[in-house]
């Protein structure tokens, strides 16, 4: 939700604020450099360092939630670039974890379906945001007032609470929504957790790899049925593999008619 106050309040804020020339695109233009130059960062330290999903969600989505209280501290143009690195660096954080859960947990061939899953809470929050900016800019920040008609901070105060209650859902049901074999997803195994036939250093694959796998073991093991594993050659029994070349072979010996 704060993400999208980014693109429909902070702009009609600052311009009423700060005037109508004030270089608001600028400000936003922060967030997409900032991201670009952090994540491949971010995630190598998070790897460095073993951080497990949950705290790296709690961790990203608490730094993004509390991005908004800047403006609140600084009504300036330093409170606004503040508030946006803040913001990308939270979503340094988060996004990139979050998106690889998305994909390793997706089912093969559906990995797109789970990300755009992923990303629908983002686009659904633009009908509330959207209405809600409209009123909070109406009544805190109106067109024409006066410094004396407008109380910003209070607005971003409270859009900063509601933002907020991402990271506390998340931290309340994190348990529920994150299973324990999810935290070092695709990362390298604990020794207590390794396999008894794993080989040293072996990586953990998802959950959708590994019941890949074993389904894969088992359709090579049904192949072999009706047919004992000496009379069977890539899926084909040998009589079988016979009859297709006999017929193969009289195919070549009748003559091409015109």
């Amino acid at each position: 939700m704060t993400f999208r106050h980014l693109d429909a309040t902070f702009p009609k804020y600052f311009i009423r604020t700060f005037g109508p020339q004030a270089p608001f695109e600028i400000i936003l233009a922060i967030n997409p450099i900032a991201e670009m130059v952090g994540s491949p960062i971010m995630t190598g330290m998070l790897l460095k360092y073993k951080v497990g999903l949950t705290q790296t969600l709690l961790w990203g989505s608490f730094v993004s939630g509390i991005s908004v209280f800047a403006l609140c501290i600084w009504e300036s143009y330093m409170g606004a670039v503040i508030f946006v690195l803040i913001l990308s660096f939270g979503d340094c954080i988060w996004s990139p974890t979050l998106y690889e859960f998305s994909t390793m947990s997706g089912a093969e061939g559906q990995e797109g379906m789970y990300m755009a899953i992923t990303m629908a809470p983002m686009y659904l929050a633009a009908l509330p945001v959207g209405v809600m900016s409209g009123w909070a800019l109406k009544v805190f920040c109106p067109k024409n007032g006066g410094p004396e008609d407008r109380h910003s901070t209070l607005m971003w105060f409270i859009i900063g609470c509601m933002g907020f209650a991402s990271p506390l859902g998340l931290w309340l049901f994190r348990k529920r929504l994150i299973l324990p074999e999810d935290e070092f997803l695709g990362k390298e195994v604990k020794p207590a957790e390794e396999d008894e036939n794993a080989e040293e250093g072996q990586i953990r694959g998802t959950r959708r790899l590994r019941d890949a796998g074993e389904a894969a073991a088992d359709a090579a093991a049904s192949v072999k049925l009706g047919s004992s594993a000496a009379d069977t050659v890539i899926g084909k029994s040998l009589q079988q593999q016979a009859l297709d070349e006999a017929m193969a072979a009289e195919a070549d010996d009748v003559p091409f008619k015109a």
